[in-house]
């Protein structure tokens, strides 16, 4: 069930020396073995879903960033990256990786402290397209989109602090996260780059003039990630839900609602 979260986790995987392995928590020691073998040893302390569990594996390079929200003053979190080692792809990503360390500290301002912080936020590079929020390390195919890695971020809130209790809540994971790219758009890019990106939302939503975020049948993965109906539709009632109460209000709540649910369901 999503609302059983294991209260912490161990991962060990054990792989030739030429392979990084990237999963959630600290790295708590790399084991050397013979045969040119190495174990490498994660522990998250914090509560974690059993979907957030990941394991990456790969000829990865460790790029390692900090970010320094307000609210650690005179501290910083540590943001790792596991890119993959061809000479051209830390160079490629290399900014947009640098300005997630910036959108952590704005979501930390508005939506309360990131709230893995004293483990590690980071990304392992994976053969999919999008991303996966695994806690305190997305899985992503591309570190080089800015909606995708705000997408993927703002998810460590919406999804892994607070996870939807049954999969026909799946909007307090994706209709935030998709509404976490549209604030980071408002805050680095401009409102008129997040205004067209709401109105995109808003056209895709109205093709279906009976577009609804809450289902029963949670056996259709495809109606469950719906981009209509469950990431576009859903970060749009967000929005209205924001024009309703006024930036103070829906603010604050969002804040208490992590406060309330916080590692919770």
């Amino acid at each position: 069930a999503l609302q059983d979260k294991a209260d912490s986790a161990w991962v060990f995987v054990t792989t030739s020396n030429e392979n990084k392995v990237g999963s959630n928590g600290l790295l708590e020691g790399i084991d050397t073995l013979p045969n040119n073998m190495l174990t490498y040893r994660w522990k998250t302390n914090y509560p974690i879903d059993y979907y957030l569990i990941s394991i990456a594996v790969a000829k990865y390079v460790d790029y390692t960033i900090y970010a320094h929200p307000s609210a650690l003053p005179g501290d910083s979190i540590m943001i790792k990256n596991y890119v993959y080692d061809n000479p051209l792809t830390l160079i490629t990503y290399k900014n947009q990786i640098d300005s997630n360390a910036l959108v952590l500290e704005y979501f930390s301002d508005i939506m309360g402290l990131y709230p893995f912080h004293k483990e590690k936020y980071g990304h392992a590079m994976a053969p999919f397209s999008g991303g996966m929020e695994h806690q305190t390390m997305t899985s992503i195919g591309n570190l080089g989109n800015f909606s995708v890695n705000s997408h993927e971020l703002f998810h460590q809130w919406w999804g892994d602090h607070v996870t939807c209790k049954t999969w026909s809540d799946i909007m307090i994971n994706e209709g935030f996260a998709s509404y976490g790219e549209y604030l980071a758009y408002d805050h680095f890019r401009g409102h008129a780059a997040a205004q067209q990106k709401m109105f995109d939302v808003h056209d895709n939503v109205l093709q279906d003039s009976f577009a609804m975020v809450y289902f029963t049948d949670t056996t259709n993965v495809g109606r469950i990630f719906s981009k209509r109906l469950t990431y576009d539709k859903g970060s749009a009632v967000i929005h209205t839900l924001r024009f309703v109460m006024g930036d103070s209000l829906f603010f604050g709540g969002l804040r208490d609602f992590q406060t309330n649910f916080a590692y919770g369901a």
